[in-house]
């Protein structure tokens, strides 16, 4: 794999792109478990850019060498960061659409 991809949620269920460069995989890939909450610090953030983004958030966290993931119990963020488009949303888009169907 070139990167490894997600979307965070935070604690108003905000969603924004995340991506580990490839380069940095081993230092993330078995620290980070997927539907756990943690507290992040040191990454940078980038314009968001592209088609098939996953969120509609401006802009995208990008993990850097300093980052740091560090688990938490908050009980504030939800489980289900997913949030889905009704059909009469879906079929509103354009074919030149940017984003995934879902929110």
């Amino acid at each position: 794999s070139s990167s490894l991809e997600m979307v965070l949620v935070d604690e108003k269920g905000g969603k924004m792109h995340a991506t580990v460069r490839k380069q940095l995989i081993y230092m993330f890939d078995f620290k980070l478990e997927e539907g756990q909450i943690y507290e992040m610090s040191y990454f940078a953030v980038f314009p968001q850019s592209g088609f098939y983004r996953t969120t509609l958030h401006p802009y995208k966290l990008v993990f850097q060498i300093k980052t740091k993931a560090r688990p938490s119990e908050s009980s504030a963020i939800s489980e289900l960061g997913l949030s889905f488009n009704n059909l009469a949303e879906f079929c509103s888009h354009t074919h030149d659409y940017k984003f995934l169907v879902g929110k």
